[in-house]
């Protein structure tokens, strides 16, 4: 059965809660349910994670009291409570209770239930050591087991169940006190022989009978008492030696838990220091990338004018070639279309030419045979029949001159139409050419609509 001393505050001003309620509470700990929680690796990475700003001695006196508040404290243990007022009790009880959380609350949500059956305790009941004990530790522990509990259970039960100290000093004086009473009915006994004897030999006898049975009674007393202080003065001692060791052993302990707790404000202190100078780097390294940034961009800017400059300039020398290539094939297509417009003009007189001699034989024909019939003077003529077929010859040939020429005609059309189609072709090509060879020398720019090309895609691209 452990012994466990729980703060009602670090004034107490949370006693009344304590009494009125029949529980104990865990005051000022973390707001996290600790049920089940007996890892305190983990328990102190979830207070770490609740309270990132604490160092880490704070992080690890918070895990430990919750953890043994949750999981250490046993139904039957004893509870310590230190009275806030001017009296400075002690208020005992025994944990009837497993371990409660109530997230509903504002405060006070760690808890177990306990009966105050002991009551209320002075201070002046307890050895000096366990009042070290009591106050040990009290600006920042507030809940840890007493070392001395086997002592403290033997004061508890040796009052039964009520706060009485009774020191071995009274024990003797009550015992001395007490004898000579028990001896009483041993006068009352020698006195009835004594009225009965008649010499006053007997009755002397008798007094010196009960003279050295009480002298006898004394050195006995004596003797006892004797052992009695020894055994007193032994006890107080070897107590004594024993509060010295556990004192000693408490004060290495506190020793050794602010040397954890400086050592751990180092770390924690290093490890902020770190990470300012980690910080700080970064924002020069930031800084730094940003300056190089800065310096590209500028360089990307100047390099973009330079190259716009190229481009306007191959734009310019582009435009010069195609202008010159378009005044080339337009001087050639005119040159061609006077020479189609000659021939054409030379196969309209040739059939004007044509039509003017067969006008000239059919007047030839009409001029012989008028001169035939002339002659002849004759009803004998050529019949209507030759005439007709004359006629029909004459427009035969007719009709083929004119087929011919407008198959002439037909022809130079399609020799114009061609021309035109091959200069757009040339001029088309042109074009292409150039734009190729444009973005050949910028490997990669833009185009005036801003758009980024390679060369395959450009390539495809004005193909298409």
């Amino acid at each position: 059965m452990t012994v466990w001393l729980c703060r009602a505050g670090l004034q107490g001003q949370y006693e009344n809660k304590f009494i009125d309620q029949e529980k104990m509470f865990l005051i000022g700990s973390v707001s996290i349910d600790l049920t089940g929680k007996t890892d305190m690796q983990e328990l102190m990475k979830l207070v770490s994670a609740k309270y990132p700003t604490e160092p880490d001695g704070s992080v690890i006196t918070m895990s430990a009291q919750a953890r043994a508040f949750a999981t250490k404290v046993k139904v039957g243990d004893l509870v310590v409570v230190p009275s806030g007022g001017e009296e400075k009790l002690l208020n005992i009880g025994v944990i009837t209770g497993e371990y409660q959380y109530d997230g509903k609350k504002s405060e006070l949500k760690h808890s177990h239930t306990v009966d105050w059956k002991y009551g209320k305790w002075k201070r002046s009941d307890f050895d000096p050591d366990i009042l070290r004990s009591v106050d040990a530790f009290d600006s920042f522990m507030l809940f840890f087991k007493l070392r001395q509990d086997k002592r403290i259970r033997e004061i508890i039960k040796s009052a039964k169940l009520a706060p009485k100290k009774k020191e071995p000093a009274k024990k003797v004086a009550e015992t001395k006190k007490a004898e000579p009473k028990k001896k009483e009915p041993a006068k009352k006994a020698a006195a009835e022989p004594k009225k009965k004897a008649d010499s006053a030999d007997d009755v002397k006898k008798a007094l010196a009978a009960e003279r050295a049975e009480e002298l006898a009674l004394r050195k006995r007393q004596e003797k006892a008492n004797k052992e009695a202080a020894a055994r007193v003065e032994k006890a107080r001692k070897e107590e004594e030696a024993r509060v010295k060791k556990e004192l000693a052993a408490e004060k290495a302990e506190e020793a050794a838990l602010r040397k954890r707790q400086e050592k751990a404000n180092k770390e924690a202190a290093a490890r902020v220091e770190k990470a300012n100078k980690a910080e700080d780097a970064k924002k020069a390294d930031e800084a730094k990338r940003a300056e190089e940034a800065k310096k590209e961009l500028a360089a990307e800017k100047a390099e973009e004018a330079a190259l716009r400059k190229r481009q306007e300039k191959a734009n310019k020398e582009a435009a010069a070639r195609v202008e010159k290539a378009r005044k080339e094939e337009e001087a050639k297509v005119k040159k061609e279309l006077a020479a189609e417009r000659a021939e054409e003009k030379a196969l309209r007189k040739k059939q004007e030419k044509a039509q003017a001699a067969a006008a000239a034989r059919l007047e030839k024909a009409k001029a012989a045979e008028d001169a035939k019939k002339a002659k002849e003077d004759a009803p004998k003529a050529e019949s209507a029949e030759d005439v007709r077929k004359a006629l029909e010859a004459e427009r035969a040939e007719e009709k083929a001159l004119r087929d011919k020429q407008a198959k002439a005609q037909a022809e130079a059309a399609a020799r114009v139409e061609e021309a035109k189609k091959a200069e757009d072709a040339k001029k088309a090509e042109a074009v292409t050419v150039v734009k190729t060879v444009y973005i050949t020398r910028c490997c990669r720019g833009r185009d005036d609509d801003g758009w980024d090309y390679d060369i395959l895609k450009a390539r495809r691209r004005f193909r298409r």
